[in-house]
């Protein structure tokens, strides 16, 4: 295992591995138990650590775009990404969907973009 990211507080490390596992990288948060101890212990905040470390270079990626504000949380609780432009009909569709909601077509992929 290798860690990828120091968090400020539990939420952000399981957001962060949230994210990662999004992208089908392993992920796990260390140290989230002394967090409630912080001051007693010198180093008390989660950290997010990579299973497998050919995943490192990526998922570090993906924890610089979240720190950078990148990423933001859905209302339905995964991470979201980037609203997009239907297709077919030209609607607004906010980021977490697939599918338009107007008229059904598929979100594009990134290489049909």
């Amino acid at each position: 295992m290798k860690q990828v990211y120091l968090a400020e507080n539990p939420i952000e490390a399981h957001m962060v591995v949230d994210l990662l596992q999004a992208q089908e990288i392993q992920a796990v948060v260390q140290g989230e138990h002394l967090f409630a101890i912080r001051g007693a212990v010198p180093i008390s905040y989660p950290t997010v650590w990579v299973v497998d470390e050919d995943d490192y270079d990526r998922a570090r990626e993906l924890a610089l775009e979240f720190d950078r504000g990148q990423y933001t949380l859905a209302s339905s609780g995964p991470l979201a990404r980037e609203p997009w432009t239907c297709p077919q009909c030209g609607e607004q569709i906010e980021g977490h969907f697939d599918q338009c909601w107007h008229c059904s077509a598929e979100r594009p992929t990134e290489e049909s973009v």
